[in-house]
């Protein structure tokens, strides 16, 4: 594949099936995928990237009906979430609909898949091999009743983590913008209260300490250059873990105040009986 073919196969859109939805996820500067494919001048091949992949981790929607994943960007076109309905199992598996390049895959995409039936207490797992595949159920989401002016959700993804044993858990990650012009973005992620801390919480700078619904938070504010440029607060509550934090992109400060982030994570609200 020539250096020309991968710089168009960036920016070429692809159609999608019916009963699909796609994002697009952020990718790494063009300069990378050119170097992915030998155009650096390192002359390095990688082989055919594979036409199915396993799935790892997704969202199922509150009513059971939408998997929502996020797969492999193979040859520049977008992966198909491949679901099969059975008796007291639902499969899948990614599907890419070409692998005749010799790319390194860099990208991923967002996509959806609707079940006929609700998957119910049915089991979610490979189509090959059988193993199970992790997931998030969005009924267990946790409302959130307080937003700054201006954010708006644009995405809703699920999110992976290590527990304290090294398992992988599956959580949900919500993401909300202001006008691109701002640079800035709030993301409430919500995962099994398992899920480790200690790289987050030990970590430069030191966490400060605050309250959400009468539990123990750490709060952490990131500086550069005397701005600001990130702000998060961690909790616990009723066998989740939640983080929220807001953030900016160039040289900003980021549009909310410690108090102002508290009073947005003190708005997550767990409906009753919902713990985990």
């Amino acid at each position: 594949m020539s250096c020309r073919n991968l710089a168009a196969m960036r920016v070429r859109p692809t159609g999608i099936g019916p009963g699909r939805r796609v994002r697009r996820l952020p990718s790494g500067a063009l300069a990378l995928g050119l170097m992915a494919a030998g155009c650096a001048g390192s002359g390095a091949n990688f082989p055919n990237p594979p036409r199915l992949t396993p799935v790892t981790q997704v969202l199922v929607s509150a009513n059971g009906r939408v998997i929502t994943g996020r797969g492999p960007v193979a040859c520049g076109h977008d992966p198909q979430l491949v679901a099969r309905s059975y008796l007291r199992k639902v499969t899948l598996t990614w599907v890419s609909p070409d692998t005749r390049c010799d790319a390194e895959v860099i990208r991923s995409a967002a996509v959806s898949v609707r079940l006929p039936a609700p998957l119910g207490n049915r089991a979610l797992v490979q189509a090959s091999g059988g193993s199970p595949v992790p997931y998030f159920h969005q009924r267990n989401l946790a409302r959130v009743t307080v937003l700054p002016s201006g954010f708006r959700l644009s995405s809703d993804l699920p999110s992976a983590s290590l527990t304290e044993s090294g398992q992988q858990a599956v959580g949900d990650t919500r993401t909300y913008t202001r006008p691109a012009s701002t640079g800035a973005q709030l993301q409430i992620t919500q995962f099994p209260a398992a899920v480790s801390t200690r790289v987050t919480l030990s970590s430069w700078p030191w966490p400060g300490h605050a309250r959400v619904h009468g539990w123990a938070a750490a709060l952490l504010v990131e500086r550069s250059g005397g701005l600001v440029y990130s702000l998060s607060i961690t909790w616990v509550d009723h066998g989740y873990r939640f983080v929220v934090g807001v953030s900016v992109t160039g040289h900003r400060q980021v549009p909310l105040s410690d108090a102002q982030l508290i009073t947005v994570a003190g708005g997550i609200r767990l409906r009753p009986g919902q713990d985990h």
